[in-house]
């Protein structure tokens, strides 16, 4: 996140546009949570779920860091996409939607770490619907794999 920031300020962006933006890409967290709740809890009336999303904004973390770049807000943003991603896939078990949460919830990772430890709950979840030895299952952990090559090599290397 840093780093592309400083590449913005390099290409002489200015630092209110660059705010804009970020601003803008975390104004999806409370719209992917809504979608979010309304998959989950479809039963439950849409100006309800619609309401309580709106909590995200009278958190003072989020009111405070929407504007300054900063990795917490939009791995919170970007994960709360994949957890989408995750729900339609249980409701309709595609694999697209699966393919979907892993890009995200792998971009999440790399954005605040703190989201990995969730890669070994989705891949169980995977291995549970697919089975080990599915050709499905084999692309989930080749992609897993592959996706955590850059981490890897910075650990290790």
């Amino acid at each position: 996140l840093i780093l592309a920031i400083s590449l913005l300020k390099k290409a002489n962006i200015s630092e209110l546009f660059i705010k804009i933006i970020y601003m803008n890409i975390n104004i999806l967290l409370p719209i992917f949570l809504y979608k979010c709740l309304k998959l989950k809890y479809s039963k439950i009336e849409s100006i309800y779920l619609f309401l309580f999303s709106l909590i995200v904004f009278l958190s003072p973390t989020f009111r405070s860091l929407i504007v300054w770049p900063d990795s917490r807000i939009l791995g919170v943003t970007i994960f709360t996409i994949s957890i989408y991603y995750f729900i339609q896939f249980q409701k309709k078990k595609d694999f697209k939607n699966a393919f979907l949460n892993i890009l995200f919830y792998t971009l999440s990772s790399y954005i605040s770490p703190n989201f990995a430890i969730f890669a070994i709950f989705f891949v169980y979840v995977y291995y549970k619907e697919f089975g080990f030895f599915s050709k499905n299952f084999i692309i989930i952990i080749i992609l897993n794999i592959l996706l955590s090559l850059p981490a890897l090599y910075y650990i290790f290397i």
